[in-house]
């Protein structure tokens, strides 16, 4: 759930300024690099089973 926030919060503020397809994509985008740094900082604890 954490990694999908930020699409969240940046989609409506995007909407008005690019567009339904360009939200789409940044937010798309920024919620794959949070779910890498999630899944990175979840290997950098030791975390196991991903």
């Amino acid at each position: 759930m954490l990694p999908t926030l930020p699409m969240f919060l940046l989609f409506p503020w995007l909407l008005p300024k690019v567009g339904f397809w360009g939200s789409l994509v940044v937010s798309a985008a920024l919620t794959l690099l949070c779910f890498a740094g999630q899944m990175a900082l979840l290997k950098a604890l030791g975390v196991k089973g991903f």
